[in-house]
């Protein structure tokens, strides 16, 4: 019985023993174990720096020639001869038709006939007139006959005006048998080729459109109508177009603004000029319009590729002291792979450009270095 006793109670000091250096050793350890450590995330970086950005505004534009005439026949005849081809370049007066005149030579010949004949009948009047104001003289003719001849004079003199004036209008319908190119320019299809009758003011026989010069019109929105009036008062407003699928730039200047806004879309119509020497704008092409309207100093500007998106807002990664933090941004607008900021950005930061994915705010990061160049 006594051995059963000092047993439990031997048991029962070992328990405590054990209890009381357990609790010590959890007592004396740290309460807060370090977690283990996350690898650095690699990022692509900028640098926030401060340049002159053209103030610019982009638009759609539709090319137009500088003229075009539709060349059409002002007599009814036949075409003769066709003295170009189809899409030939010509110069003002160049001879394009050439149509049957003899119907109107004839016409002509008979209206100068006629004139010979009058102005012969007149010079006849003329001497009976002056023959009869000298018998008057002598009272061997009444006044009555001097005063006759003298409007049978008047009357040829108006006949023989009349002639004049028919042979000047024969003469102009025989130059209309010559069709001249009134503008240089390019020629589109020929519609009536030789044989085909033509009648007045018909089909055009064909269209010219000079494109050199050549207009660019475009829709901008009326919200940019007092700052490209400004430009437009300030000096020329520089303009560039750039076609689909080409690198090819051409430079022009603003040229017109329309006096009305369109209240139907809000916009209204400019056209820019562009000497188009090369030809490479055609008339119907649609192309990028970018005017230049001033230049916005000391802008702070970003690669665009920095700034993200979020239902909050727009942001960016500022890496300092390799960590990421993330900061809201005002982008004021994009131009040519730059984001321009109002607000959020200083001049020197440093923000991410890549590897963004991965970035949190307080997370630690190493910065990729391009070979042959160095970390900001």
């Amino acid at each position: 019985m006594k051995k059963s006793v000092w047993h439990r109670t031997l048991l029962a000091v070992c328990a405590g023993v054990i209890g009381i250096v357990v609790f010590s050793y959890f007592k004396s350890a740290p309460q807060n174990l370090p977690e283990a450590a996350l690898p650095a995330v690699p990022v692509s970086v900028a640098s926030v720096v401060s340049q002159d950005i053209p103030l610019q505004i982009q638009a759609v534009g539709t090319v137009m020639p500088f003229q075009s005439v539709a060349i059409k026949s002002r007599i009814e005849s036949q075409i003769v001869a066709v003295k170009f081809r189809d899409g030939d370049v010509v110069k003002k007066g160049d001879l394009l038709f050439v149509l049957d005149d003899r119907t109107i030579k004839a016409q002509l010949d008979k209206a100068k006939a006629e004139l010979v004949r009058d102005k012969a009948q007149l010079e006849d009047l003329k001497l009976q007139y002056e023959r009869n104001k000298s018998l008057t003289e002598g009272r061997a003719i009444s006044k009555q006959v001097v005063e006759s001849s003298k409007f049978a004079v008047q009357a040829q003199t108006a006949l023989v005006t009349a002639d004049m004036a028919a042979v000047d209008n024969i003469s102009v319908q025989l130059g209309y048998t010559q069709i001249l190119a009134p503008i240089d320019g390019r020629t589109g299809t020929i519609t009536s080729t030789v044989g085909n009758n033509v009648k007045v003011n018909d089909v055009p026989l064909v269209t010219i459109n000079q494109i050199q010069p050549i207009l660019v019109q475009s829709s901008l929105p009326q919200g940019s109508f007092d700052e490209v009036r400004r430009a437009m008062h300030a000096g020329a407003v520089a303009v560039t177009a750039i076609m689909e699928n080409s690198a090819a730039v051409a430079a022009g200047t603003l040229e017109y603004i329309d006096n009305t806004i369109d209240k139907s879309t809000g916009t209204f119509v400019a056209r820019a000029l562009f000497a188009n020497a090369d030809e490479a704008l055609w008339p119907g092409m649609l192309v990028s319009v970018m005017l230049t309207i001033g230049q916005d100093e000391n802008a702070i500007v970003i690669p665009e590729v920095a700034v993200q998106n979020s239902y909050s807002g727009d942001f960016v990664f500022v890496i300092a002291e390799e960590k990421a933090q993330k900061r809201a941004i005002t982008v004021k607008r994009n131009i040519e792979s730059m984001a321009i900021i109002s607000a959020g950005l200083k001049v020197g930061e440093t923000v991410a450009t890549d590897g963004m994915l991965s970035l949190s705010d307080g997370t630690t990061v190493s910065i990729r270095v391009a070979q042959g160049s160095s970390p900001p």
